[in-house]
């Protein structure tokens, strides 16, 4: 036969599963608390206004794109159908992410994202962010 305390313990732990998984559900899937060391998530749908600088010139790497994507869509107020609002990137200096760590796609979204007229899910860590294809 079980002793009090470790009856107690075992009550404990046995309410103590549900409620981490009812708070597990609660929390946003793109939630840094979640654990998964998420920063952010967004779509973005890549538009001719996004595959250009603010003084005109092309761009050629996806990461200055995704970066100019962010400040359109936060700082000029240019956003495209498919865009989506993230909490992270409103300022210049947390923009300056995506010149600090790397981005993973596949060479196909690389091919996608420099020519535009497409939407991607933008998934960002805490050490990379990856960029797929949006789904529909």
């Amino acid at each position: 036969m079980k002793t009090r305390p470790a009856l107690a313990s075992a009550l404990r732990n046995l309410l103590a599963a549900p409620l981490v998984a009812v708070l597990a559900m609660l929390l946003p899937a793109d939630s840094a608390l979640a654990g998964d060391g998420v920063i952010t998530s967004y779509r973005a749908y890549i538009g001719q206004e996004d595959l250009s600088a603010s003084d005109g010139l092309r761009l050629k790497a996806v990461r200055d794109i995704l970066r100019q994507d962010r400040a359109n869509f936060h700082k000029f107020g240019i956003r495209q159908r498919g865009d989506t609002a993230d909490d992270y990137f409103t300022s210049a200096g947390n923009r300056q992410l995506f010149e600090r760590i790397p981005i993973r796609c596949s060479p196909r979204v690389t091919a996608a994202v420099l020519e535009g007229g497409a939407a991607f899910g933008v998934t960002v860590y805490e050490d990379y962010i990856l960029v797929e294809f949006a789904r529909r």
